[in-house]
């Protein structure tokens, strides 16, 4: 490959300087360092004590290291994926058991043993698959004369094939492969290794004018790219006799990818300023505009230079306004205010469409390069001009604040209880259950109102562990169809609220989205309460976030979502029973609302 775009594959291949090694039967000249420190800093491996190269790999190492390797981490599940039986449901040998089971590698059903080792050709089957190289359907004559010691019957022959093509092995370790044979710990690495070293940097010779005329050793070849040599969930390429062109093949697109970065490393006059941050940036660009032509609004990939923000915003603390974001038919658009925010006290609204921020306007601009001009050191003001269908343009100035979302909010009022639900974090069943259990039933409440307004989501798992709070045991919360599987969401146990023999109402509106969508739409399935307010956002699909070792991040559709009785509301929204209308401009400055006097009085009935 030419040395510009290897440069570009390298740029986000991140390894550790250890001034001694890692473990003290592994030199720092062995072979192996390079990619055990990468797997230690991506923390697949403690890097402690000794690593015992040449002993079987147990499987839980081997589930760490593969998963790990494809970009994945545990702090960021959202999959309540069920874990294979004798296995802790909290650990983080867990989420990487949930992982393998997600794409297929693992039968959840299937005995396992995290101490049994795993044998030489199931390993190679499953890196395969995990690197994204497409095996042929028939093992070549050629590979056949190349290798030995397995049936040419074997269903995971031709997975070696392919290992062999794409730079995952070598000729010595293919004559013979020895399939039966334990996988050594020195093995699994010697191939990653070797992926990261020749598969993922081997390029094609050929021009896009000889594509249909091409032949190959190895038709079926697939040579991935990608953006590390540890994360495998690029996009992959490769070369068929067929000539099909798809994101799974090499296409003429893919040529000519690979020629314009050529012509650039070969004839740009200012080639000086291809330093490492610029190639940095330009495949960050690539990246993004790849995603970008997804023509999903729900997906996106954070370059590495705002990953933090995005990250903290996850977190639930960052310095801004306080608002929620989409870009929304290429418009910068406010889908919820957060409580009590700067955004909220300033008068911004779901729905309402930033045209400039400070006088520049933001029209053709990126959502992060927006996101970077509203977002400022807290106390300081910035001025937006805010488009609102029927009211038209008006700017608002905002001063910014240091932002913690609260998750959940209590009050009573004439003896209803008032539970404000304001984003589903990781911990947002567990401790709704206890403010449940200690906070409102022990006072009587002759009702319950959840408020739910603006709330924009957030985590698949909180959507479980609140949905469950409403159920009794065995009760479906919601079902889940990924791209090759479906999954089915139920309560586990009687929920806190499951006998509650009082009235409960649900507010919602425009900015509730997500995961307060999953809930609103289980209680009216069920009717279990009243939903009051209006249409909800309309968001039926999940996203998954993979981090990678550039330090960036992508945010992915993977599913959609749907209610018990199978409905799916995206683009819809929860329809609520009662439709009560959002409070006008001069309520708010009067602070008086509607909607929730609405709630408590349906709750008193």
């Amino acid at each position: 490959m030419n040395r510009f775009f290897s440069y570009l594959l390298l740029l986000t291949l991140t390894l550790s300087s250890f001034a001694e090694a890692a473990y003290r039967d592994i030199p720092t000249t062995s072979k192996l360092t390079p990619t055990l420190d990468r797997l230690i800093e991506n923390g697949a491996l403690e890097g402690e004590g000794f690593f015992r190269a040449d002993t079987p790999v147990p499987q839980t190492m081997f589930w760490q290291i593969v998963t790990a390797d494809t970009g994945f981490s545990p702090e960021f599940a959202t999959f309540e994926t069920p874990v294979p039986e004798g296995v802790d449901p909290t650990s983080d040998e867990a989420q990487y058991l949930r992982e393998a089971i997600r794409r297929g590698w693992l039968d959840t059903e299937a005995p396992y043993n995290g101490l049994d080792s795993i044998k030489r050709s199931q390993a190679i089957k499953i890196l395969v698959e995990s690197k994204g190289i497409m095996p042929p359907k028939l093992v070549s004559s050629k590979f056949r004369e190349l290798s030995s010691g397995v049936s040419r019957l074997a269903k995971y022959y031709p997975h070696i094939e392919a290992a062999y093509a794409s730079g995952m092995l070598k000729d010595y370790q293919v004559d013979p492969f020895r399939p039966q044979e334990e996988l050594t710990r020195r093995e699994l690495i010697t191939w990653i290794q070797q992926w990261t070293e020749n598969g993922s940097k081997k390029e094609s010779t050929l021009t896009p004018a000889a594509q249909n005329n091409r032949t190959e050793e190895f038709p079926y070849q697939r040579r991935t790219t990608t953006n590390t040599g540890s994360n495998s969930t690029g996009i992959s390429i490769s070369n068929t006799d067929q000539g099909t062109l798809n994101l799974s093949n090499r296409s003429l697109d893919m040529q000519v990818w690979d020629a314009v970065i050529a012509q650039i490393e070969s004839k740009y006059k200012f080639s000086e300023k291809l330093d490492d941050d610029r190639r940095a940036d330009m495949i960050n660009a690539g990246i993004a505009g790849l995603v970008e032509a997804l023509d999903d609004k729900y997906s996106n990939y954070v370059t590495p230079d705002k990953s933090e923000e995005f990250l903290e915003g996850l977190e639930g603390e960052f310095d801004g306004i306080g608002a929620y974001v989409e870009m929304i038919d290429e418009k910068f658009t406010i889908t919820s205010p957060i409580k009590g925010s700067p955004a909220e006290k300033a008068g911004l609204k779901a729905g309402d469409v930033v045209t400039a921020v400070d006088g520049e306007i933001i029209a053709g601009q990126g959502v992060n390069e927006i996101i970077a001009k509203v977002r400022g050191v807290s106390g300081s003001p910035v001025t937006l001009t805010i488009f609102r269908e029927f009211e038209g343009s008006k700017d608002y100035v905002v001063t910014r604040g240091h932002i913690t979302i609260p998750a959940l909010t209590l009050e009573f009022k004439n003896g209803v209880a008032i539970v404000g639900l304001h984003q589903f974090s990781r911990s947002s069943g567990q401790d709704l259950a206890k403010m449940i259990t200690d906070e409102v039933l022990p006072k009587n409440p002759r009702g319950i109102v959840f408020d739910l307004r603006n709330n924009p989501g957030g985590f698949l798992t909180a959507a479980v562990s609140v949905g469950q709070v409403f159920l009794k045991d065995g009760q479906e919360i919601f079902s889940v169809e990924y791209k090759d599987k479906n999954a089915t969401y139920k309560a586990d146990g009687d929920g806190e609220l499951s006998d509650f023999d009082g009235t409960m109402v649900f507010l919602q509106n425009k900015g509730s989205a997500s995961a307060s969508e999953i809930l609103t739409a289980m209680i009216k399935d069920y009717g279990i309460g009243q939903i009051m307010g209006t249409a909800s956002t309309g968001k039926g699909t999940v996203q998954e976030i993979v981090s990678f070792t550039n330090g960036g991040n992508l945010k992915l559709t993977v599913a959609k979502w749907l209610s018990p009785k199978g409905n799916w509301i995206n683009d819809v929204g929860v329809i609520p029973d009662v439709e009560i209308t959002d409070p006008t401009e001069e309520e708010k400055i009067n602070e008086e609302d509607r909607q929730l006097d609405a709630a408590i009085q349906a709750a008193l009935r």
